[in-house]
């Protein structure tokens, strides 16, 4: 199928376990961009009762068919969850090198589990990065950490991904 690479990655974090599956081309096709995927795979994984602050919340980062290709703006993508101020789905769509990363990698769409705080240790070990890495980067300015990542670790992903995770 033309600009979508056809696999969604779930990584749960409080089994360590990343599992790869086919990403539903009918999904693909009806919900076009990162945001209509994001939304239609949280709205099929989680309750809509679920509370937001809660382990079994998700986080999704999705991207579009244009996404990492020559188009302009293709860089973007989409992360969606439940919102703890509303308690409402929310996206936020974001650029830079995640979401080409994501495309370049095959992946459509990453889903993570579990509690967010430990987001950033677990890809960490499980990408068998150094786990001095959330430390060395922690209380630096979201500049200096997605620098630093980048020039030390070569990680474009997640050098882009540290600019969220860092004050």
């Amino acid at each position: 199928m033309h600009g979508w690479t056809g696999k969604t990655v779930t990584i749960d974090l409080a089994d360590s376990e990343i599992k790869e599956s086919k990403s539903n081309s009918d999904n693909l096709r009806s919900f076009i961009g990162g945001r209509g995927l994001g939304v239609k795979l949280y709205c099929d994984a989680i309750d809509p009762g679920i509370d937001p602050l809660t382990p079994e919340n998700i986080l999704i980062f999705a991207t579009g068919p244009l996404t990492g290709t020559l188009a302009p703006m293709s860089g973007r993508h989409a992360m969606v969850s439940k919102s703890p101020l509303t308690g409402t789905i929310f996206d936020s769509s974001s650029g830079g090198f995640f979401g080409k990363e994501l495309k370049f990698a095959g992946i459509d769409a990453l889903i993570i589990k579990a509690r967010l705080e430990s987001l950033f240790t677990s890809l960490s070990r499980m990408m068998k990065l150094k786990s001095t890495m959330q430390t060395s980067y922690g209380g630096k300015t979201s500049g200096h950490a997605r620098i630093s990542c980048h020039l030390r670790d070569g990680l474009h992903a997640l050098a882009g991904l540290a600019s969220g995770l860092f004050p």
